[in-house]
């Protein structure tokens, strides 16, 4: 039996003649609400164009518009000749265009802000509650190689940006940590531009602060002390509203 028939009679294929005037987004949508129900597996190959272009009953432009806008996605790689598989998922999937429109819209300092506070104290309070041992150790080691780098603000930013980087990967909530990322490359780029602009003695008495909220973050959460967690973080985020807005 051919690997089409397979998996029309397992469910795979069945798929609805479209009678719209945009056909080329129809025959997308149902192929993609496949792929997220799991009909389609990553791995699989999508059935054959021809295949396509009888059960949708449209002509072959239209399905290969569909299957690019499928490619563009993400959801599906077409190799010429050998079809369209669907992709495995990457987290930079979706990365890559959130960044893009962060950068397009302008989004101000302040508006980070008031995300970072609603964003960072919810990854905080999951953190505290569902962090290992394996992750007290990732933050005591973050913390140390901070303090090694004092007055370098280039690394010294890195390993800030690692330590609330840690807090979101620790709170085990895969949108927030994917979400964190993304806000984990803008932030290098706005707080190294402003570090650059101050001078040395400010420079290194912002870095001894962050250094030192960190350390007590580090006690609390290891404690499981949220209250004085969240005061700290209230305290910390304040600083880099006084700093960078």
């Amino acid at each position: 039996m051919s690997g089409e028939k397979i998996r029309k009679s397992a469910g795979y294929a069945e798929f609805k003649p479209v009678c719209t005037v945009k056909a080329s987004e129809a025959i997308y949508e149902q192929i993609r609400r496949s792929i997220l129900d799991g009909r389609f597996k990553a791995g699989d190959k999508l059935p054959s164009e021809r295949t396509l272009i009888t059960q949708f009953k449209r002509s072959r432009p239209t399905v290969r518009e569909a299957l690019r806008m499928l490619e563009q996605s993400g959801l599906v790689r077409i190799v010429p000749g050998g079809g369209a598989t669907v992709q495995h998922f990457a987290a930079s999937n979706i990365e890559e265009p959130l960044e893009t429109m962060l950068h397009l819209e302008r989004i101000s300092a302040k508006e980070i802000y008031e995300f970072r506070i609603v964003l960072e104290q919810a990854m905080l309070a999951w953190c505290v509650e569902r962090r290992t041992d394996e992750d007290l150790r990732a933050f005591r080691e973050i913390v140390a190689a901070a303090e090694g780098c004092l007055g370098h603000w280039e690394t010294f930013l890195l390993q800030d940006l690692a330590f609330h980087r840690r807090i979101a990967e620790a709170g085990r909530n895969g949108l927030v940590a994917v979400v964190y990322r993304v806000l984990y490359r803008i932030l290098s780029e706005t707080m190294g531009e402003r570090f650059q602009s101050l001078d040395a003695e400010e420079s290194l008495l912002h870095q001894r602060e962050i250094l030192e909220c960190h350390r007590n973050l580090t006690r609390y959460i290891e404690a499981r002390d949220l209250e004085a967690a969240r005061g700290c973080l209230e305290r910390h985020l304040d600083r880099y509203r006084t700093l960078f807005c």
